[in-house]
Order: structure tokens, then sequence, then C-alpha cells
């Protein structure tokens, strides 16, 4: 879900909050990114907040499934945003469509499902049918078992198979 005029938000300096409601989206902002300016209005007729204040502001949006990924995961070059799907052992690069999500993690809008292999690391070494070692990580974050291909650390170019 996106901001949208009417959004509920929170503003807080220091120990107050208060709640606002976005008035109005600059023409410039952008959907894709997520960045852009708004207009924010508030009741502040006891002035309690001050011109020049440094606030903190909350937009609350409606919750939804998302697709996210680590940023890193994407190779975005002059053809456009695209990621690397693992399939049968090898790398398939896929165009996609993101939105930002906060500073590490990208949104996925189109191009992947829910349940497709994606390289999150290393991508910048893949091409389109490189031989790939898939490495599943337990609840702990460490890798426990792999399947045969490339060897990690090793320029994807080099190693081709014939």
């Amino acid at each position: 879900m996106q901001v949208k005029v009417n959004s509920k938000v929170s503003i807080r300096v220091q120990d107050t909050l208060r709640n606002a409601r976005v008035l109005t989206i600059a023409r410039a902002a952008e959907s894709g990114s997520g960045r852009g300016a708004m207009t924010v209005e508030i009741n502040n007729s006891d002035h309690a907040f001050k011109s020049g204040v440094v606030a903190l502001a909350s937009v609350e949006l409606e919750s939804r499934e998302r697709l996210l990924l680590p940023a890193g995961a994407l190779r975005i070059s002059d053809q456009g945003a695209a990621a690397f799907k693992i399939q049968d052992g090898k790398a398939q690069r896929v165009k996609v469509q993101y939105a930002l999500f906060d500073n590490d993690t990208v949104e996925i809008l189109s191009g992947l499902a829910e349940n497709d292999v994606v390289a999150t690391t290393g991508a910048h070494l893949l091409f389109d049918g490189a031989e790939v070692k898939v490495a599943v990580a337990d609840s702990g974050g460490e890798r426990r078992r792999s399947q045969e291909g490339a060897e990690p650390g090793k320029h994807p170019r080099g190693e081709r198979k014939q």
C-alpha cells in the first residue's frame, strides 16, 4: 500500500506524540522508490510544537504480504533491474520491478514469485546460465548443505562448463 491523502500519521517531538493526517503529496514523489515530499496536517492549537523543531513522522499503512529481498540481490543496469532466479542449478536473469523497503531491503513488485529461489549473495558475479551452488541456511543463519555447481568466490565467467 502506498501513502495516500488522508493516511494517518503519528508525529513525535521528544516525548510528545500527536496524530496527524497526510494533506498533500508532491507530484514529484516517486511511487517506485517511496521517496518524495508530503504535507501533514497536525492539530497544534496549544502551540506545543514550535517552528523549526525536528519531528519523527510515522505513516500508518495497511499491512499486506510483501515479497522482500536484500538489496544486494538486485543487479541494476541500463537494461533495468534484475534478480537471478535459480532453476535446475543454473542462474536465470529475471527482470523485476521493485520499490525500496528500507536501506538494505527491496520489495519485489513483479518478476518473481513467492517460492522462487533467488541468489541473494554473489549476484554481481552471475550471468544468465551460470552454474550455481545453492547454500541452505538453518534457522540460525548458518549454511548447512549445498548442491553441485560453481565454486563460491570464483568469477563465473572462468567457471563455465560446456
